[in-house]
This record gives C-alpha cells, structure tokens and sequence, in this order.
C-alpha cells in the first residue's frame, strides 16, 4: 500500500508530545519535506535510476549569406529554398554557428529576426574574423545543436548511449578537455562521441548530428526523490517505495526530533538515530541488490569509477560538474 502525506502527518503527530494547533501543521510540512530530502542526499536508490529520451536534432545550413570580416551581423535570406525558419529556439537553444565551413563556433548574441525589409538577421556574440587577415564574406551558414536540458528531477549521469547505433556508452570529457576534443571535430560529420555536463541541467555532446539526420539517445540517470510542496493534499503519494517504508518512519522520527527538539518527542534520540543508521545500511544493501539485476544490461553499478577506453581523459559514470 502507497504511503501518503496524510500518512506522514498522522504519524508525526503521534510521534510528538504536543504541538500548538496553529504551529502543527506548518511543523508536519517542514518534517515531511526534511525526511525526503534527507533520503535522496542518502545516496543513490537503484529504484529510482531511469532512462529516459533525448532527440540529439540533424544540422541546418543555410546557403546566400553573408558577413564581412570583423562584424558581427550575419545577412541570412530567408526566401531561399533551402533556407530554414529564423525561430527563437536557435537562440534559446543555445545553437552553434559555423561560417563557410570555417572551424571557429560563434553563440548568437539575440533571437535571430527577419527585418521589416524581408532581409533576415544574425546577430553573433564575437565578430567573424581572425582566421584569415583578408576581409571576406561566405554563402554558407551552418548551424547544430550540441547542448541540451537534462530530465526534471536529474540528480545525476550514469551514461548516455546511442542504441540504434550500437553506442552503448559515450565517452566522459570534464569541460576542458571537452573544449580541446571538439577543436579537433568541428567539421566531422560522425556520430557523437563524448559529452560533457553543466550542473544538474545539460550536457552538451560532440560532434553534433549531420545534416541526414538526427539521433535518438538514452539517458541513463539517477533521478532525485521528489519532495511534496507545503500544504500538499493528504492523498499525495509520498515518493517512496512501500517495501522500505521502515526507513521511512524512522527517518521522520529523526526529523522531527531534529524540529522539536529532544524534549518534545515520545522517544530517546540517540536510540531512533541508532535505529535510523541501522536500517539505512541494511536497506541500500538489498536495493544494491535489486539494481544489480535490473541494471545489467546497462553497466549496473559496478561501472561506478571505473575509466573507458577512451582517447583523452575519460572518467566512466560522472556526476555533476561543481
């Protein structure tokens, strides 16, 4: 059976020696927030490992372009017929943008737009330039996608594959060296190869899809316990698996004692901390057990730390950069 928030706060109450009617309710919501968090923090739960979908999308170009050396402002005509839509995502998106095939990625600076006279605009964070002294224009833009947003509640990567092409793991790169890897491929129309993270938000992959085509990629991750918002409802279900409820309760108790103080609870602190600890080491034992059979055809656990083969200074299964 499901535990709820009506469950927590019904045995929060009965765990306390009194609470004023005014401060209660406030107190319960604090403890039910503080028991999850302090959960997730415990560490990984192979129940909560998912996988989840990423759409890496194919590379843009554009031809009928123009810039000159050492501006910033980049003509694009949209009445082309090979030419896509200036939409907002590219910005938003954080899209890279490559000039007459040179290796230089430029970062739009604004939305791109089509002006009042038809003619479309980019607007770059740098001034084209400084591969060659001659001033110069060039008819072709290209534009991929290489970073993108990581699932809601990411806590942090296991890996990231690529099934349908026999990828079962790209190659972890810190952000320098990310950054010197992918000098070397800005104009390698291979499938990716390596990715890097940005906190609990992106990760960026090299080298982006072709123009063909996209690719369809699975995240491997841990994703957090979800904490229920204060006031929530009685009848929400507390993120939390019924078979390690025990861990639960005790966690509570330990909470609110934290809340209350020692004074104002029906048990000896020290022996529900004892209690606490006992359990927590008894229960990640048997979830390690769990993910090792539901995880195997992934790397499981075991991969944790354990360096790839892989070129430059790869890292295997990674967390969050700081």
């Amino acid at each position: 059976m499901s535990i709820t928030v009506g469950d927590l706060r019904e045995f929060l109450s009965d765990s306390a020696n009194s609470m004023a009617d005014t401060q209660a309710g406030r107190i319960m919501d604090r403890v039910v927030q503080s028991t999850m968090r302090r959960l997730s923090r415990e560490g990984d739960w192979t129940w909560k490992r998912q996988r989840d979908l990423l759409f890496f999308e194919r590379r843009l170009q554009s031809t009928n372009v123009t810039v000159a050396n050492g501006s910033v402002d980049v003509a694009v005509d949209p009445n082309e017929p090979d030419a896509f839509p200036l939409e907002r995502r590219f910005f938003d998106e954080k899209w890279n943008v490559q000039l007459g095939g040179r290796e230089t990625i430029y970062l739009m600076a604004e939305p791109p737009r089509v002006n009042t006279d038809g003619t479309g605009l980019i607007k770059l964070t740098t001034p084209y330039g400084g591969e060659d002294t001659t001033p110069g224009s060039f008819d072709t833009l290209n534009l991929t996608r290489s970073r993108y947003s990581l699932p809601q509640r990411f806590k942090h990567l296991f890996q990231l594959d690529l099934p349908q092409e026999g990828v079962r793991a790209l190659g972890y790169l810190s952000r320098s060296d990310f950054e010197v890897y992918r000098r070397g491929l800005l104009t390698s129309a291979s499938q990716p190869w390596v990715y890097t993270t940005y906190g609990n938000e992106e990760v960026e992959i090299w080298p982006p899809a072709a123009e063909d085509r996209g690719y369809e990629a699975e995240v491997d991750y841990q994703a957090e316990l979800r904490v229920p918002a204060r006031g929530a409802d009685d009848s929400e279900v507390v993120d939390w698996p019924d078979y390690y409820e025990d861990l639960v309760w005790a966690c509570a108790r330990l909470q609110l004692a934290k809340e209350l103080g020692d004074d104002a609870v029906q048990f000896d602190v020290p022996t529900v901390a004892g209690e606490y600890q006992l359990l927590l080491r008894e229960l990640k034992a048997a979830d390690q057990g769990r993910g090792q059979k539901v995880w195997s055809m992934g790397g499981g656990k075991g991969n944790g730390g354990t360096p790839r083969p892989f070129g430059l200074n790869l890292r295997g299964p990674v967390g969050t950069d700081p």
